[in-house]
């Protein structure tokens, strides 16, 4: 995963973001911070889980954008404080995500944009493995 700006997003997909636009603006309303992001759905969902857990989040709102390849797609999460946000930022970098059935042998990595991944070193540090 990485992070990304509503710009970028904007040149990627151009139109295609307004029928996100009453929702991006009901949510932003309602929480004033946001933070974007690129990933693969696995990481998405181990970070969904990383947020709950780790900043006592119920529920954590978002909005998939459109798909960039396969299982490969944009999200917005937002969030009621400024510090929640910049702890969900500071952590994408460091998940890493197993993925045991999808490879003959279990491999674990993260992407850095789609079709460019990272593979986990024993000697990474500050790693998160989910």
């Amino acid at each position: 995963m990485r992070n990304s700006s509503y710009q970028e997003i904007l040149i990627k997909y151009g139109n295609e973001l307004d029928s996100y636009r009453n929702e991006r603006e009901y949510l932003l309303s309602k929480y004033k911070h946001s933070i974007i992001l690129e990933g693969e759905f696995t990481e998405l969902e181990n970070l969904e889980k990383w947020a709950k857990k780790n900043l006592n989040i119920e529920t954590l709102e978002s909005i998939y954008f459109n798909k960039t390849d396969y299982n490969y797609c944009f999200a917005e999460y937002f969030f009621s404080t400024e510090s929640e946000a910049l702890k969900m930022q500071d952590v994408i970098p460091k998940i890493f995500s197993t993925y045991a059935n999808v490879y003959s042998s279990p491999r674990i990595f993260r992407t850095n944009g789609n079709g460019e991944s990272i593979e986990y070193k024993s000697n990474m540090l500050n790693v998160i493995i989910l």
